[in-house]
Order: C-alpha cells, then structure tokens, then sequence
C-alpha cells in the first residue's frame, strides 16, 4: 500500500498528514532541499500526522512517505509516496513599494517600479469606480516592473504609492 499524503505550511512549522495509514504501520517522513535528491528520515512514527520545525521558511522543501510494518521479525515495506513540494512562503515588507511616476501615452498609462531581491509576484490593484470599492487585481511576475493598462483616458491624480486613472 502506497501512503497518501499531503502537507499543510504554517512558516517554519510544516505538517505532513496521511490519511490511509493502517492500525500498528510505522510512517516514515523523508525530507530534503531538492526534489530529486539528497532526502533524510526525519521521523518515524505510528501517527497519521507529524508537524517538522524546519529551519527556513523561506526555502522550498520536499517531503516523500512509506510505511513499514514488522511481522514475524520480518520488515515490510511499501513504496513512497507521491513527492510533496512545500513551497518557501514570500518575504514581505508589509507595506506598499513606491512607483515611479505613471505617465500616459498613445492611449496607455505606464506603471513602473524598482524590482524587489526575492519577490515572487507584485500584485496591482485597480479601482473602477469612484469610490474606489470595486478593484480589478492584476499579478505581474516577480521579474517584471512595467504595467500598461489601455483602458483609461488619463491619469487625474498621482499620490505617490498610488495613482488614479480616468475611465
């Protein structure tokens, strides 16, 4: 029997859970750093579920299962698990970065920023209406530091880390 598991992150606490480990079989949890290799028991229990302390939260780690099971002192083992990948949570600053001053152009205002070292995406959110209530959210990769949006007719206010557009 394969183990089915799953793993739940909460910072540098990471949970890995199984949900078909029979009555009396051993469970063992195997992590490393990369995907392919380098993985070591880091406990062996008769639980269905084991919380590691992990040293970074800002790293990614994988994680693989098996059971085993001794009967007539003889051991049994069965074949791991599907391979779980814990992703490093994102370090933020907590607070907005600045934009350079947007300009429009051709139709188009342009949103640009300095990168952030680390930052997985930037998200943009937008107003559409005047009270500001109702937002479009737009994801832009961590790599990219430019955003044009076609749908305005000019930029009537610029307030530093935030700007307002004219529809």
């Amino acid at each position: 029997m394969k183990p089915s598991v799953s793993a739940k992150r909460d910072g540098k606490k990471i949970t890995i859970s199984c949900s078909n480990r029979p009555s009396g079989v051993k469970m063992n949890i195997y992590r490393s750093t990369k995907k392919n290799s380098g993985y070591k028991k880091v406990k062996t229990l008769t639980k269905d579920s084991y919380t590691d302390k992990v040293k970074s939260s800002t790293k990614t780690y994988y994680y693989k299962v098996k059971f085993t099971y001794k009967y007539n002192k003889k051991t049994y083992t069965s074949k791991y698990s599907k391979k779980l990948t814990v992703k490093k949570v994102v370090k933020t600053t907590g607070s907005s970065i600045n934009f350079n001053t947007p300009t429009y152009k051709s139709g188009k205002v342009k949103l640009s920023w300095d990168l952030v070292k680390g930052a997985g995406y930037y998200l943009i959110h937008k107003a559409t209406s005047k009270t500001g209530e109702d937002v479009n959210v737009f994801c832009m990769g961590g790599d990219e530091s430019v955003y044009y949006d076609a749908d305005v007719k000019a930029v009537v206010a610029d307030h530093g880390k935030r700007f307002r557009v004219r529809r």
